[in-house]
């Protein structure tokens, strides 16, 4: 199985995601620690600043196409807002996603369009796959297909799926996505303990295919990737919740991203079960015996008497 990435727990967290927990703002950076083979990631009371609601880790992108992503989690004791004042949301969290943001090649830092499918944990406790268009900066949709066939925003799209209370899950739950860009007819794919929720095919995933690419609705110039020139899933893992969100802690392990399908009994950091261990040869090992003093003077004589043979068979004979 072509493994991309794997995470064990076992080396320290900054040495692993040293390309994207090295650049988190200092904040962030103590909500997330490892706790006996788990990452942590917390978030304290509110109020909180931006950056505390996002105790993420970005993997970034592998340079594929079609790929799956997979973690364990141990949800613990949640606590969830009831009555947010603002935000429908705020009382549940989003603990992953795939995603593919690009925008006007120009600017596209500071306004862009994305894809992105999440897993999220609503407040009556429910985890829950969805699969939604965004937008970030104030200006007009990229598409009017895109944004209709996906929704406004992910959190919001009522196309979602599972649904399933976490306390029928058990005390460790694994979770899969699935992406694949394809042009028009690109997948999505989730499952929740080996169970498949989500199945979508025949999805114009892929902004490329649409008119706007080359013509973009904001600045009528063409588009560009935000990671890189081609449609390659952008992934991330960790806690992310409202500013007005309860305290919070989530606990995940075993991250696993693959170009083919993840069983659950894959062990991380060791041998895939479906496939045969590599037999390494055996290699001859010399060992050094004492050979009596007459014995090497007859091989030393012996090698002297061959050295002088082969010297004078290519004097006469030159061209061999």
């Amino acid at each position: 199985m072509p493994i991309l990435f794997e995470y064990d727990g076992k080396k320290p967290l900054e040495e692993v995601f040293a390309s994207s927990y090295n650049l988190l703002p200092r904040m962030q950076r103590g909500q997330l620690k490892l706790a006996d083979g788990w990452i942590e990631a917390y978030q304290k009371p509110p109020p909180k600043e931006d950056d505390e609601r996002r105790s993420m880790i970005n993997l970034g992108t592998f340079g594929v196409k079609e790929l799956y992503f997979s973690f364990k989690i141990k949800p613990t004791e949640l606590t969830f807002n009831p009555t947010p004042s603002n935000d429908p949301w705020a009382g549940g969290f989003n603990m992953s996603e795939w995603a593919l943001n690009w925008g006007p090649e120009a600017n596209r830092k500071w306004f862009y369009w994305g894809i992105k499918s999440r897993f999220s944990v609503t407040r009556e406790k429910r985890l829950r796959a969805s699969l939604g268009a965004n937008k970030m900066g104030d200006g007009p949709w990229f598409n009017s297909t895109h944004r209709d066939v996906f929704g406004a925003n992910p959190r919001d799209n009522p196309e979602t799926w599972g649904n399933t209370p976490l306390a029928s899950l058990g005390p460790e739950i694994r979770c899969m996505h699935y992406v694949k860009f394809d042009g028009n007819n690109s997948s999505s794919k989730a499952w929740i303990n080996d169970t498949l929720i989500q199945d979508l095919s025949g999805l114009p995933l892929d902004p490329t295919v649409y008119p706007e690419w080359n013509n973009n609705p904001y600045g009528n110039g063409r588009c560009a990737f935000l990671d890189g020139q081609v449609a390659y899933p952008m992934l991330e893992f960790g806690l992310y919740q409202s500013q007005e969100s309860f305290e919070n802690r989530v606990f995940f392990k075993d991250v696993v991203v693959s170009t083919d399908y993840i069983p659950s009994s894959y062990e991380v950091g060791g041998i895939p079960p479906f496939e045969p261990p590599v037999i390494v040869p055996a290699t001859r090992t010399l060992v050094a015996q004492a050979l009596p003093f007459p014995l090497i003077l007859a091989k030393l004589w012996t090698l002297r008497k061959r050295f002088i043979r082969e010297y004078i068979h290519r004097k006469v004979h030159p061209w061999i």
